[in-house]
């Protein structure tokens, strides 16, 4: 019998596929369940918010920022009536 001898393989680095994506292949399929980091920082983020608010009047923030409970619960009430309960996140009251 003979002697075998075994080398450990090197083990090759993780990428994302999107910086191992080989030029010309077909790109793999996007998901909404791609848990991914946004691309936009919180800093961006407020900063559009603002331009929107200035040239369009349409005013964004989470709910649980709005710390006088009868505003926040005025305009949780718009939000349902327009477009109906949440499916989740903290319910204010209940």
């Amino acid at each position: 019998m003979g002697c075998w001898s075994v080398k450990p393989v090197p083990k090759q680095p993780t990428q994302p596929w999107h910086v191992s994506h080989v030029p010309g292949a077909p790109h793999l399929p996007r998901s909404a369940l791609d848990r991914g980091a946004s691309p936009t920082t919180s800093t961006e983020m407020e900063s559009m918010r603002r331009r929107v608010w200035h040239e369009q009047g349409v005013a964004t923030f989470a709910v649980e920022e709005v710390t006088e409970p009868w505003l926040r619960q005025a305009i949780t009430n718009e939000a349902v009536r327009r477009w109906g309960q949440r499916n989740g996140g903290r319910h204010h009251g209940r």
